[in-house]
């Protein structure tokens, strides 16, 4: 019988680990891509963001102009406009201006809400890409967890059919089957947890893509850990630079330093123009019945709310205060967040290696020695039955360290505010 090179045989174990990756990474993506498209929070955020965008130009347009016409002066017996010198027909025109600068205020004002909006709406996105990856990851683990436990169980069916057969030839223990049989029962249980567990874990896959709590959702398998090529330093640099939930706090301040500089500007007059024609038809006067151009300004004096528009202004230099505490008090957050998950990710890939690399392979070990010595009488069942149990969990927990480390990464992936792996 013809068997394969070994260097052939690892270049083919890498290439289907690599195609199983790319396919994981694609299915992922796909999810994520649906969950932005989809999911009716960001839905309203964003349409929320387009609205504020929209009402940028109206808060700096000029307030409409008013026509006027005008009968003048009719006298009440004749009811015409050319028996007496006073008068007249009139049409104006008046506009009325706002104090140089307070227009671009409200403008100013109006986009700073625009990004407090636009800054929410990418925070929603980058929780919601971190919810799609915490639940599908957790599809990631049930399906692993419940392949190796299915494997597990049809190598206790293998080690009950043994023991029968050492019963059946009076070499074996009728105890050693009961117990054999108490753990099949066991990893029974164990199935049906693991089932229960991944319909939350699709159920919540599916909601987060809007989708019927019931779509099925195909297996995933594992994949290589994603390597973190990020220190603190530089995870932190790029949060405070990229942050949106940050990005909206310092909107905010800025909203509130556009509005402190609106309330000063509201304490200004604001002009009126106005212009009028008057047509005459009396011939008798001095001008012999010439029309009129008439022609004037008005100021409106702010008597009245000069001491509304102080005390708005000193709010918003509270705010502003509020808004920078807030700013500062978040960096804090995210730099000890970042230090938090940086040293849990590192703890889990560490545990995860340690398993892979030492704890499996000596249990895998252990557990050959003990199925050979129970062969030839010189292993108990037990201590088959222990060591086959004890590669199980081993084998769980390593996968269980994997997962817990891509989803720490997901989760320090959404707490920087970018993308990274």
């Amino acid at each position: 019988m013809r068997t394969t090179p070994l260097p052939c045989r690892l270049i083919l174990v890498l290439g289907l680990l690599l195609q199983s990756a790319a396919a994981q990474t694609a299915q992922l993506e796909v999810l994520i891509a649906e969950a932005l498209s989809r999911h009716p929070r960001l839905e309203a955020l964003s349409a929320l963001a387009t609205a504020q965008r929209h009402a940028e130009r109206p808060a700096a347009a000029l307030p409409d102009p008013h026509l006027r016409f005008d009968l003048l002066n009719v006298p009440l017996g004749k009811w015409d406009t050319d028996s007496s010198p006073m008068s007249g027909r009139q049409l104006g025109l008046s506009q009325s201006l706002p104090w140089p600068g307070r227009r671009e205020a409200e403008r100013q004002l109006a986009s700073t809400r625009t990004q407090i909006a636009e800054a929410r709406t990418e925070d929603e996105a980058a929780r919601l890409v971190e919810a799609v990856k915490q639940a599908y990851l957790e599809l990631v683990f049930v399906d692993q967890a419940l392949a190796i436990t299915a494997r597990n169980q049809d190598l206790i069916r293998d080690y009950v059919r043994m023991a029968q057969t050492k019963y059946a030839v009076g070499t074996g223990r009728q105890q050693d089957i009961l117990k054999a049989q108490l753990l099949l029962s066991s990893l029974g249980d164990r199935l049906l947890s693991l089932h229960a567990r991944r319909d939350v874990a699709e159920a919540r896959l599916n909601a987060l893509r809007s989708r019927a709590i019931g779509t099925p959702i195909a297996s995933a398998s594992m994949t290589p850990a994603t390597h973190l090529d990020y220190g603190l330093a530089d995870l932190t640099q790029m949060a405070i630079a990229s942050r949106p939930a940050l990005a909206e706090l310092r909107w905010e301040r800025e909203h509130w330093k556009a509005a402190e500089h609106l309330a000063k500007l509201a304490a200004r007059p604001d002009f009126d123009f106005s212009v009028a024609y008057r047509q005459r038809s009396f011939e008798e006067d001095a001008v012999a019945g010439r029309d009129f151009l008439s022609a004037g300004v008005a100021v409106r004096l702010p008597l009245w709310r000069a001491e509304r528009e102080h005390e708005q202004a000193a709010e918003a230099q509270q705010r502003q205060r509020a808004a920078s505490a807030e700013v500062e008090a978040l960096r804090l957050q995210i730099e000890l967040g970042l230090q938090e998950l940086l040293v849990k990710a590192r703890l889990h890939r560490d545990q995860m290696e340690l398993l892979r690399q030492a704890i499996l392979p000596q249990a895998e070990q252990a557990l050959t020695a003990a199925i050979a010595g129970y062969r030839v009488d010189h292993v108990d069942f037990g201590t088959l039955l222990d060591s086959q149990v004890a590669v199980q969990q081993y084998e769980i927990q390593m996968h269980h360290h994997h997962i817990d480390y891509e989803k720490t990464l997901a989760s320090l992936e959404a707490l920087v505010g970018v993308r990274l792996f």
